[in-house]
């Protein structure tokens, strides 16, 4: 019985060396395949960053170039003069319940126009330097019971500009940031002006806003803190004019 045994050992030990080849095989592919993944991880998460950097760095310069290019209300005129001939032209309906043909082609629906009256959208630049205003913003609202947020604050598939309209729809209250002439933000008041919206713009001295804007309500202030502090009253008195 022994002897049988020891023979039919024999006879699979060819099959058990092959069984145990393939699964060694399994494993090391199995390895390669999860190294090769966390690789790819580090890989997109490293390009993440420095995406992010160097957006940051661009975000920051062009700012910067803003403000120099467009510094006195003559330059501003003479950089900005076919914007502002179109602002005087285009009058503004306040009382549109339904989707505009400009706003059916980025999906608007009657649903998006429905207001959420705890919302308060802000334009912003996204460069860092700009981060301590925007967080003094939404620090203010959120203590008055109101959610402040931005553009880039959530994760968006499809066009950006599409998730800004909307949210310029839904906002009961939208708070520019025009302290540095950013022409997005610029481009965003545009449309939230046309569409009717309440609009409060802050900004860090009153040499940095450009003079057709002078007229509005501006919250000027020297530092964050101080914004802090003088934007729930004038928030308040804005959103119950």
């Amino acid at each position: 019985m022994t002897e049988l045994t020891i023979d039919k050992l024999w006879e699979i030990l060819p099959i058990i060396s092959g069984v145990v080849a393939v699964f060694a095989t399994a494993i090391t592919i199995m390895t390669a395949v999860l190294i090769s993944r966390r690789s790819s991880y580090y890989n997109d998460a490293l390009k993440k960053v420095e995406l992010s950097a160097v957006r940051s760095s661009l975000e920051a310069e062009i700012a910067r170039l803003n403000r120099e290019l467009v510094f006195t209300n003559e330059r501003f005129q003479e950089v900005n003069h076919l914007v502002l001939s179109g602002q005087r032209r285009v009058g503004v309906n306040r009382s549109a319940k339904q989707p505009t043909p400009f706003l059916e082609q980025f999906g608007i629906t009657e649903q998006d126009l429905e207001v959420d009256d705890k919302l308060i959208f802000v334009l912003t630049p996204f460069a860092s330097e700009e981060s301590e205003v925007f967080r003094a913003i939404a620090d203010a609202c959120r203590e008055e019971g109101f959610l402040a947020v931005r553009g880039d604050e959530q994760k968006v598939q499809g066009d950006i500009l599409t998730h800004v309209i909307k949210q310029i729809c839904k906002a009961k209250l939208i708070v520019a940031n025009v302290g540095s002439r950013n022409p997005n933000v610029f481009y965003e008041l545009g449309l939230a002006q046309a569409l009717g919206k309440q609009t409060l713009l802050v900004a860090q001295h009153e040499s940095h806003v450009p003079f057709d804007l002078q007229s509005m309500r501006v919250v000027f202030f020297d530092n964050p803190g101080e914004l802090h502090k003088l934007l729930p009253n004038v928030m308040l008195r804005v959103m119950a004019g």
